[in-house]
């Protein structure tokens, strides 16, 4: 009897989860760029001259005092803070990416300019990543065929909802790699700064399948 009513209380119980022990390290040789806040050890409000690339990969720098972004601790969550006005990064490394992810939080009520979370360097660059077309909440990648996911939810460039004033998961990818560059919080064109954080990166030299772009969706995800 006391068997019976044990196995009747098991199957009442939820099934066991196993961890989540992907990383984006199990992408293999298409992943070309990984930053987390996290890695950097730096105080709350240090200036960020440097931020390497987890297991090895390139670092974004940048040597010019008022430049740097800041490196910032909300909720006992790291954060590279870019302040919207003339704080971005660049790779010393040319990447061809065509897929991105990134961890982001927008610090304004709304959009004044294009704002850069990472695209190329040249003047006349195909943007990869902006956050935030003029005037409106939406994704924007100067007309390159892209597809777009926040929160693991598919939009079409037109209705792509930025995640504004809380930190969303935000992929991006496209056919045609980046050409130059990838530079981050600055858009081509100039005035066009990222207000906003970054607690995460990663990209990829393929557009990664549905797979493993919900795999790291969620590793993302669980650095909120």
């Amino acid at each position: 009897m006391k068997a019976a009513l044990l196995a009747g209380r098991r199957s009442e119980l939820a099934p066991v989860v196993p961890p989540f022990t992907w990383t984006p390290a199990d992408l293999g040789s298409t992943l070309l760029m990984w930053n987390e806040a996290r890695d950097l050890s730096l105080s709350d409000g240090d200036p960020v001259g440097s931020w390497s690339g987890h297991g090895g990969k390139p670092a974004f720098t940048q040597a010019t005092a008022g430049n740097k972004p800041t490196f910032r601790v909300v909720g006992g969550k790291a954060e590279v803070n870019f302040d919207g006005a003339d704080d971005f990064m660049d790779c010393a490394s040319t990447l061809a990416l065509k897929h991105v992810l990134a961890l982001v939080k927008y610090n304004g009520a709304s959009f004044a300019t294009y704002s850069g979370i990472i695209c190329g360097t040249l003047v006349n660059a195909a943007a990869f990543f902006l956050l935030g077309e003029v005037s409106t909440t939406k994704m924007y990648d100067s007309g390159v065929t892209a597809t777009y996911h926040k929160d693991g939810t598919s939009f079409a460039q037109a209705n792509m909802q930025a995640p504004m004033n809380t930190y969303g998961v935000v992929s991006m990818s496209k056919v045609t790699a980046l050409p130059d560059g990838p530079r981050l919080g600055l858009a081509p064109g100039g005035a066009r700064n990222w207000n906003g954080g970054i607690r995460a990166i990663i990209g990829c030299d393929t557009q990664l399948s549905a797979g493993d772009r919900a795999n790291a969706e969620t590793y993302l995800g669980l650095l909120v």
